[in-house]
């Protein structure tokens, strides 16, 4: 089933999604014949908070996705020779931004994350959410986000860094990744 003429998702998506927001919500997209592009009005006409958040962190990880590799096709460009170390610190820098509590990344939050989700994902953001003062990184979202983030990146990190990530408080430090934490990218 595809979404109808009107932008309307099918009745049975809409409401079976919610009780299994656990299972993969682009599996259930694909499954229900709904296009990625259509995450962000999933999250607006959504009634489950869980569907809402399920929708935003994979918007979310798409975009630092698309970000993280364009980012790496610029290192491999500009350092032909440059080795797994030199990927290691360009993606460790950037995830530092999107998951750190440091300056840069609230600026991150506050600006680009809300233009590229409103670019990429039509309807993503209620009105509120574009105000400078609302933030859409919460201490929750981080630790999923992450935890989506090193799925679609293929990220192995090491087992002290993988059980730190599952802590909130490890998130609230400006650089809470190092490079020597991320064993390798795949």
């Amino acid at each position: 089933m595809a979404v109808g003429p009107n932008g309307e998702f099918p009745q049975s998506f809409m409401e079976n999604t919610p009780r299994k927001a656990h299972v993969m919500l682009v599996e259930e997209m694909h499954r229900e014949g709904i296009n990625i592009r259509h995450l962000g009005k999933i999250r607006k006409f959504a009634t489950s908070q869980l569907l809402k958040t399920a929708a935003l962190i994979e918007m979310i990880a798409r975009i630092v996705k698309i970000a993280l590799r364009k980012r790496w096709r610029d290192e491999m460009k500009n350092s032909p020779k440059s080795g797994e170390e030199s990927y290691k610190q360009v993606t460790v820098r950037y995830l530092n931004t999107v998951l750190g509590n440091g300056q840069k990344s609230k600026l991150y939050w506050q600006f680009d994350i809300k233009r590229e989700l409103n670019a990429k994902f039509s309807g993503a953001l209620e009105p509120n959410e574009f105000s400078i003062q609302y933030s859409l990184k919460t201490d929750d979202l981080s630790v999923k986000l992450f935890k989506r983030m090193q799925q679609l990146l293929g990220l192995e990190l090491t087992p002290p860094a993988q059980k730190y990530s599952n802590n909130i408080a490890w998130f609230q430090q400006s650089r809470p990744l190092h490079s020597m934490d991320l064993v390798s990218i795949n």
